[in-house]
């Protein structure tokens, strides 16, 4: 590695010795500062006509914001790419792709069936979202489940965290966030369902009719935020959201 110094913040930082040459900042932070900076040189007190405006409070907001989408939509129709697409992929390349990720996938996956104090992200410092938290005996996937946990431990509730892992007829796997020994129940915490998360959800319930399984969905969440906020060590995000 080679150490650098970065020409707008002056702190040192590192790069491999194949990109060092090119390197002139330690983030992308300090690179939009500086070109900023250089931008608005001999500018006193420049400032963009929209900033802070939204569609509902300019009209020419709004039709640049619908011109730009036509102008993109035509584009793609004419087969351009997104750079945020990424390179086309030949069959070929895209068959390894298939294979490689299913080798790792399900069992295959050195992930498979670790949790709690096997896992590599328990314990260290607290983090914004998935990790350990001081005050629960278990990591975390995220705030909603970490104030989850903080509810049945005020409650008395013997629960235990992804505690098995399920092996589902569509060759997937599934594991519920909690299991409540106290009233025989598995919990799913979920704000928002993806495609491939409410797939294997429903599975699941197709797979093991006879386990019981409840979801802690927004309206649920919300009424719980209203009952024990001020009761435990209720967790917000940055913003103050619940």
């Amino acid at each position: 590695m080679v150490e650098l110094t970065c020409i707008y913040c002056g702190n040192k930082y590192f790069k491999y010795p194949s990109k060092a040459k090119e390197s002139k900042f330690c983030s992308k932070s300090c690179q939009g500062k500086y070109q900023s900076k250089i931008n608005n040189l001999g500018k006193v007190n420049h400032v963009v006509w929209n900033k802070g405006l939204t569609a509902l409070k300019d009209i020419r907001v709004g039709k640049n914001s619908e011109k730009a989408a036509k102008t993109y939509k035509e584009k793609i129709k004419n087969g351009y790419i997104p750079k945020h697409k990424g390179i086309q992929l030949s069959d070929e390349r895209k068959a390894i792709i298939s294979k490689t990720h299913a080798n790792f996938s399900g069992k295959n996956n050195p992930m498979y069936g670790r949790r709690g104090k096997n896992a590599p992200n328990y314990g260290g410092k607290y983090r914004g979202k998935q990790g350990y938290r001081n005050d629960l005996p278990h990591n975390v996937r995220s705030r909603w489940e970490a104030n989850f946990a903080r509810v049945m431990l005020y409650e008395g509730i013997d629960y235990e965290w992804e505690p098995q892992t399920f092996e589902l007829t569509n060759g997937s796997t599934y594991t519920p966030d909690f299991y409540d020994n106290t009233n025989n129940c598995f919990w799913e915490v979920k704000a928002v369902w993806t495609e491939k998360s409410l797939s294997k959800f429903n599975q699941f319930k197709k797979d093991y009719p006879d386990y019981d399984i409840k979801v802690l969905d927004k309206k649920k969440y919300y009424e719980m935020h209203e009952k024990y906020a001020n009761v435990i060590n209720w967790e917000y995000d940055k913003r103050g959201r619940i």
